[in-house]
């Protein structure tokens, strides 16, 4: 199709959908790879890292572009609504705009960007929370709540139902009574819920075991740096490390 492609891949009965680096958006033919439809949205001359994010939930596809502009579409490749999350735009239209992955629960769609926390309703678009609660990571939902870490290394839970945040605190402060993280200087690279813990993916050899309540529960030192972003498969945890060599944990 000529124009790399720039977003992850989703599939829908018999159709791909994928968006190019221009943020039009492809419905293709699962089976021979032909257009079935394009959809031109928003183009930013300005590249950055975030990649074009689609899902698809309950017979609707959403996609976020890198102009910061949220589409529904339905079955039949309409679109529903549109809405834009890209508050610098007001500033300049080349404001570069960055998200994590989009995330749906129950009725709510969840956008995480760098500087901002959006809870929209997935049915009209309509945004009924906004905070300042930026970050580069994507966040965990468990049960009826939400954990992020933001760009000011404060560890948040988020009550989904109450709309408020139940705790927020510095980690890095708060687990200094390990001996072995008073030492290192270190940042958090991903995030999961594993066996009803959250564990915490650093940039260094150790992955952080922590409960839903932000207590540390236990450091794990591993071989060499996490390079690659986990896995998670029955009972084992795989990923490549910084020298490009498959790890698998249990």
């Amino acid at each position: 199709h000529k124009i790399p492609y720039r977003s992850n891949l989703k599939t829908y009965k018999n159709t791909i959908v994928a968006s190019d680096q221009n943020n039009n958006l492809f419905f293709l033919d699962i089976n021979t790879g032909k257009e079935i439809k394009k959809i031109p949205t928003e183009l930013v001359n300005f590249s950055n890292k975030f990649i074009n994010n689609i899902i698809v939930n309950e017979k609707k596809i959403f996609f976020l572009n890198s102009y910061g502009t949220l589409y529904s579409f339905d079955e039949k490749m309409n679109m529903n609504w549109f809405v834009n999350l890209n508050q610098k735009i007001k500033e300049s239209p080349s404001n570069i705009f960055f998200s994590n992955e989009i995330m749906v629960f129950k009725k709510n769609i969840f956008i995480l960007t760098n500087n901002q926390l959006y809870i929209l309703n997935k049915s009209n678009g309509s945004i009924f929370y906004k905070k300042n609660l930026g970050s580069n990571l994507s966040p965990l939902i468990f049960q009826d709540y939400l954990f992020l870490i933001n760009s000011n290394n404060l560890i948040v839970g988020f009550s989904i139902k109450e709309k408020k945040i139940i705790y927020s605190y510095n980690f890095k402060d708060k687990y200094k009574k390990d001996a072995t993280l008073r030492k290192i200087s270190y940042n958090i690279k991903n995030m999961n819920i594993v066996n009803n813990s959250i564990y915490l993916f650093l940039n260094k050899p150790y992955i952080l075991k922590i409960n839903f309540s932000g207590d540390l529960l236990k450091v794990f030192k591993v071989k060499n740096n996490i390079y690659s972003n986990p896995i998670f498969v029955n009972n084992s945890i795989f990923y490549l490390d910084d020298k490009n060599k498959l790890v698998i944990l249990n």
